[in-house]
This record gives structure tokens, C-alpha cells and sequence, in this order.
């Protein structure tokens, strides 16, 4: 039914995830909230995880409708509020988050890490394509512009396990690690235009996504 494809039905699960915890909800809940049948729900979603997911890009797609807002600023400056306003937006469904990318990380799940970050197929990557290109020292050259848009978005995706494993109080840990982010990429910013050190940029996007499964869905540039 195109009803399990709507924002509806999985802001609805979302809802029900908060409230009772997600080990503590069961299909038959959602079933109830929602009128549909756990077969029906199961056709579309065999596991609460596949939920999860689902939701996780739907996320991904309002973040890039709402990319344009940034200040046009530094990628430095825009990164780090990027990543502010997007743990922001996850933090009620950490608890479901969290779920999804420990099943992720098991070998026999159906699951993969490239089902989370599938590159340049991302509503994500194209967030930070675009949040590149916005930026008052963006590359000039398409490609640069795109090896950097790879490395941000291969951060992005450690700096949110970082999140998710963060227990200190109110995410303190996670607050100074994006500090040093902003710091890294504010001091590094300078050095990498010059040629060698722009090249390391693409090497450094795709051995970041390597636990992604990244490496072979971003296609690889030709360079001369």
C-alpha cells in the first residue's frame, strides 16, 4: 500500500519509537496507531530497522530542502552549523538511530553501512555538495569542489557515531569535537588549495567512506 511509503506513517512510528523506547515497540503497535496490518507493514519494512532507515533518509531529504538557509559564510563556519542544526534534528530518534547502526555493523545483517551513506545517490551528499558550493571559499574547480564535498560528508557520518556513543552530560564531548572540527577545517582550509594537498582531499573523502562501503559507490575521478 502506498501508505507505508508516506512521511505520515513513518513520523508516526518515529512517535511511537519516543515514547515507548524502540525495543519497546512492537510491530503490533504500529499496526494499531496506523490501521495497517503487520503483514502489510512487514512487506514493506521486514524489520524495525528497515524503519529506521526509511526515516533516516526522509530526514536527509528535509535537511537539503532546508540547505539554502545557511549563512554564506566560510565552509568552516557553514559545516559546523550544518552539523548543529543536523544532530539537532536526529536527537529525538537517537534511541532508534542507534538501533539501526548497530545493526549495521553486524556482518550478517541485511542492513549494510552503504544502505545508511550510498554516496552520491544521498540526500546527505548532495546537502554538502551544496552547503561546498554556497560557501565564500569553495573551490573553483568542479571536481575539488566535489572531493570536498565527499570528505565532509565521510566526517559527518564519524562525527554521528561519535553522538550516538556520546553519554555525557548533554552531549558535552560531542559539543567539543565539533569544535575541533570547525577548528581543523578553519586552519586547514588555506593549505589545501594549494595542488598536493587539494589531491589529498579525494584520497581522504573515500578513506573515510571505506566503512561506509563508500569506495564503490562514489565513482573514482580520472586524474592526468
Amino acid at each position: 500500500r502506498d501508505d507505508l511509503a508516506a512521511t505520515e506513517f513513518l513520523f508516526t512510528s518515529a512517535a511511537l519509537f519516543q515514547q515507548n523506547g524502540f525495543d519497546g515497540t512492537a510491530l503490533s503497535q504500529l499496526a494499531s496507531e496506523t490501521g495497517l496490518t503487520v503483514a502489510e507493514i512487514e512487506e514493506r519494512y521486514p524489520h524495525k530497522e528497515d524503519l529506521v532507515l526509511a526515516l533516516y533518509h526522509v530526514l536527509g531529504a528535509e535537511s537539503l530542502s532546508e540547505i539554502t538557509g545557511l549563512p554564506r559564510s566560510t565552509v568552516a563556519q557553514r559545516y559546523q552549523l550544518l552539523l548543529q542544526q543536523k544532530l539537532h534534528q536526529l536527537a529525538p530518534h537517537e534511541d532508534a538511530l542507534s538501533a539501526l547502526f548497530a545493526t549495521a555493523m553486524r556482518r550478517t545483517s541485511p542492513i549494510q553501512a552503504a544502505d545508511i551513506a550510498p554516496g552520491k545517490r544521498d540526500a546527505m551528499f548532495q546537502v554538502f555538495a551544496t552547503l561546498v558550493e554556497g560557501a565564500n571559499d569553495a573551490p573553483q574547480n568542479a571536481q575539488e569542489a566535489e572531493d570536498m564535498a565527499l570528505m565532509l560528508y565521510g566526517l559527518y557520518h564519524y562525527a554521528l557515531l561519535f553522538w550516538l556513543y556520546d553519554r555525557t552530560e548533554e552531549k558535552r564531548a560531542t559539543e567539543l569535537m565539533l569544535t575541533m572540527v570547525y577548528e581543523f577545517l578553519k586552519l586547514s582550509r588555506p593549505l589545501l588549495m594549494t595542488p598536493l594537498l587539494g589531491k589529498s582531499i579525494s584520497k581522504m573523502g573515500r578513506v573515510l567512506m571505506l566503512i561506509f562501503g563508500g569506495a564503490r559507490l562514489v565513482e573514482s575521478p580520472t586524474r592526468h
